[in-house]
């Protein structure tokens, strides 16, 4: 079976000692593993995908219950402004470890397709990769109906939820934010997560 699908790439590692291992998230049909041949040389018209990276892929699955493999990639959004601050790109990897750990149990991608490319995009562009990363986290939990508002965020002294919710309601560069009291927030919703959700955070085992 062959698939032609939009789709970012999440996570890239090592597999053996001639193939790379691609974990995908394809528009359409969600995550995929996909197995991509390393390359000693460039080869003309052909691409390999580099982190984060959206472009269409044509994988091809001979058996459900092991890997595809890569046949064609062709790049077509590169947030390159993500690599040049460090924060930028732990924010960023630790917004697609947390869509990798969590798509398998979506049924419709539609929301947090759209949600994984605003924040990409704001991870490239602005300064602010905490309040990028606080807000995606929630927007996906609310997206999947999770009651993140009611039992996580109404549960919070006044003066804290006050302080969220214009955290929330602000676009990065609005108003600087204290980058320490947003991951002491992130990791209180990584919580409620891993105590009343079935979402996995993304750094907790």
């Amino acid at each position: 079976m062959f698939l032609n699908d939009q789709g970012y790439l999440l996570r890239k590692a090592d597999s053996g000692e001639s193939h790379l291992l691609l974990v995908v998230f394809l528009q359409e049909n969600g995550l995929r593993h996909v197995l991509a041949r390393k390359r000693t040389r460039p080869q003309p018209g052909s691409h390999l995908p580099d982190l984060f990276d959206l472009g269409e892929f044509s994988i091809e699955q001979k058996d459900p219950a092991r890997p595809a493999f890569l046949r064609e990639f062709s790049p077509s959004r590169r947030f390159e402004g993500i690599s040049r601050h460090y924060a930028n790109l732990t924010a960023a990897s630790r917004l697609t470890r947390f869509y990798e750990r969590n798509l398998i149990h979506l049924e419709h991608f539609a929301p947090v397709w759209e949600l994984l490319g605003q924040a990409l995009q704001g991870l490239a562009e602005k300064p602010e990769p905490e309040l990028i990363l606080f807000k995606a986290l929630y927007v996906f939990a609310r997206s999947e109906g999770y009651p993140v508002r009611a039992q996580w965020l109404e549960s919070r002294p006044r003066d804290m939820r006050e302080a969220m919710l214009t955290a929330l309601r602000a676009a990065p560069g609005d108003q600087p934010l204290d980058k320490e009291v947003l991951r002491e927030w992130t990791a209180d919703l990584c919580r409620f997560f891993q105590n009343s959700t079935d979402l996995l955070p993304p750094d907790l085992p």
